[in-house]
């Protein structure tokens, strides 16, 4: 009996040990996510023609170039020097066979190695190569002939770090597509296996460096291995709506939610560690859409109704 008491209290110590690190280790995450949130500083993109931009839809950036993608009403790539002076805007394509105009690029993927970046236009059904400067170079993929029943309309293309394969976001069919350097499909997650895993209206992806997704889903993270098994689920009564979400320094979940107009903060496993509605001390997000972490570990938070990039 003295032996099992003897037990109980090794037990509660080193729980309570445990819960104290777990603690403390957070507060010491929120305390560095607190510093670089309100170092932050707008980065002043800006094109004399239009001025402000409008319905930002997707941003990347590489070590000499920013490019910026404005959604249906200017329907355009904006591409920008490192130091924020405007280059050019791509809103057109041609082949020798046709020519058109972008409809609605919504999202793009730069591959700054080949110096080349692919732009999904989801009324135009199509997804383009162009060069890191805005030429054409071919289309990549065409889903205009897909299943007239249920309308083919993604919303996101990102690339899977780990396959080096491109990751389709098709929110209005409810599942996520992998596919190759030819365009065949190699992974697709509907279901999961499970209820709790099944796919709703998924909005964005994001992998971590054991190819695991991370699926924005309304207000869930929904997390499935790197063959398509669902694992778990992550919800917090605090966010409204998950639009996007990027993994930061491997250890952070960051998360753009367009519903509380906040940006989340959380741990790898879900738990929650700092938000924030403050874009820059001053000024409030007005629809914080998308998010952007560089090679060097920079995070730009991209609002959509200001046409704003912030960075961190």
């Amino acid at each position: 009996m003295r032996k099992l008491y003897i037990m109980v209290i090794m037990a509660a110590v080193f729980f309570a040990q445990g819960c104290m690190l777990v603690g403390l280790k957070y507060k010491e995450d929120n305390k560095y996510i607190a510093s670089t949130m309100k170092s932050g500083k707008p980065l002043g993109l800006s094109f004399e023609e239009t001025g402000k931009f409008t319905d930002v839809r997707d941003f990347s950036a590489s070590s000499s170039r920013y490019y910026l993608v404005e959604g249906k009403q200017r329907a355009r790539v904006n591409i920008f020097d490192s130091l924020g002076n405007y280059l050019a805007s791509v809103d057109k394509w041609e082949t020798d066979e046709e020519e058109g105009e972008l409809q609605f690029p919504v999202s793009m993927v730069l591959f700054p190695d080949n110096n080349i970046f692919y732009l999904l236009d989801s009324v135009g059904k199509k997804i383009l190569i162009f060069s890191s400067d805005g030429r054409f170079l071919r289309e990549f993929y065409d889903f205009s002939d897909e299943d007239e029943e249920y309308p083919y309309f993604p919303v996101m293309l990102r690339k899977n770090e780990v396959s080096g394969f491109l990751m389709i976001v098709d929110t209005y069919n409810s599942r996520l597509l992998e596919i190759n350097e030819s365009g065949t499909t190699i992974m697709e997650i509907r279901d999961g296996g499970n209820d709790s895993g099944k796919l709703s209206f998924p909005q964005s992806v994001a992998t971590d460096e054991y190819g695991n997704y991370y699926i924005a889903d309304g207000k869930y993270v929904k997390v499935f291995s790197s063959r398509g098994d669902h694992m778990y689920n992550i919800k917090n009564s605090r966010i409204g709506n998950v639009s996007d979400l990027c993994i930061w320094r491997s250890r952070y979940l960051v998360l753009t939610d367009n519903k509380e107009n906040k940006v989340h903060f959380l741990s790898m496993s879900g738990d929650y560690i700092y938000g924030t509605s403050s874009a820059v001390p001053g000024t409030e997000f007005s629809r914080p859409y998308r998010v952007f972490i560089d090679s060097s570990e920079v995070l730009y938070i991209i609002d959509n109704l200001q046409g704003e990039v912030y960075t961190y």
